[in-house]
């Protein structure tokens, strides 16, 4: 009966929690936590049932999380129950979790026994979708996002104010369950030059625990043309390679989309200064940006490392034309 399954020589498990069937494609039993508060020790107990005729010797118990233990006896007597008694720290925890421990058996013929838990670990005040604020806006523009605070805790929490950094705009909170469940909103100012703005903001609380919650603010101004990568690469291309499978040409491009704040993307004009790269501009639906593609002409290759620049622009506007540099190796 060596190397046998411990429930083929008469060790069965029995649960007293849900099923003991496999869960989520698992082969052995699960048991679901469900949501649980931050900092709280969940326990839980499996049973395991010895319905033969020989004591079994427990040798040890693996873990797959830090801050999970367990307790089982060393021996489990003939038609007695053992008790696996497993504890689950989650202060260290937010968020979806799972784990598994393995039971190993000191007596020969027992294979190891997994057992696997999971849960939702809630922070006590908790964003969603996460404590950022990603904003986009053209120049002049003013831009407002908005994100939630949850309380899971059982007290209360209230905002009594609120910190932004000067110039970026403003953060105004809304109560919509007094204590439990807030929305807060950023509106970014609209003298904000082109680039990016990272800081952060801070909401003060009666809290003791969390007197200071701190939000990361994102703030992405754009010029009237606006580019999707600031350069664009068609990396390392080999002629002889392409000659061979012409068919490679297609997927061999460089390529950037351009948004216009004012629409007309079909009217942007997108030339290159390499000759052996053909420009091919389409338009898309709301006439707003600008797909653009870099193709390499075959029979115009020739060895050597180019840097070149690709412009796009409107005619009638030529002080907003957009300057993209490229660059390109061609193997001999």
């Amino acid at each position: 009966m060596k190397n046998a399954p411990l429930w083929a020589i008469g060790m069965s498990i029995l649960l007293g929690t849900p099923s003991a069937d496999a869960q989520d494609g698992k082969e052995y039993p699960v048991y679901e936590f469900g949501e649980l508060a931050q900092g709280v020790i969940a326990a839980h107990e499996f049973e395991l049932r010895n319905q033969g005729n020989q004591t079994v010797e427990v040798a040890r118990v693996d873990f797959s999380l830090a801050g999970v233990t367990a307790g089982i006896p060393r021996f489990i007597e003939p038609g007695t129950v053992a008790k696996l008694r497993l504890k689950w720290d989650t202060s260290t925890y937010v968020g979806p979790w799972e784990g598994a421990m393995t039971v190993r058996f000191s007596s020969p013929g027992h294979a190891p026994m997994t057992f696997g838990f999971s849960g939702t670990v809630r922070a006590p005040i908790e964003f969603s979708p996460f404590p950022a604020f990603y904003i986009s806006q053209f120049a002049g523009e003013s831009a407002t996002r908005s994100i939630e605070l949850n309380v899971n805790q059982e007290r209360d929490v209230t905002i009594k104010s609120v910190r932004i950094p000067p110039g970026l705009g403003s953060l105004s909170v809304d109560s919509l369950t007094h204590g439990r469940h807030y929305r807060l909103t950023v509106t970014a100012a609209p003298t904000l030059p082109v680039g990016l703005h990272s800081d952060f903001g801070y909401l003060m609380t009666d809290d003791a625990d969390q007197s200071e919650l701190r939000v990361q603010l994102n703030i992405k101004v754009k010029a009237d043309l606006h580019p999707s990568a600031e350069s664009v690469e068609l990396g390392r291309l080999r002629p002889a390679v392409l000659r061979a499978n012409p068919e490679m040409l297609e997927f061999i491009t460089g390529s950037v989309t351009v948004e216009s704040r004012y629409g007309k993307a079909s009217q942007l004009a997108a030339t290159v200064d390499l000759d052996f790269l053909e420009v091919v501009a389409e338009a898309g639906d709301d006439d707003r940006r600008l797909g653009i593609e870099l193709r390499p002409k075959l029979d115009q290759l020739k060895p050597g490392s180019y840097t070149g620049t690709l412009t796009v622009g409107f005619a009638e506007t030529p002080a907003s034309t957009l300057r993209l540099p490229v660059t390109v190796v061609v193997e001999g």
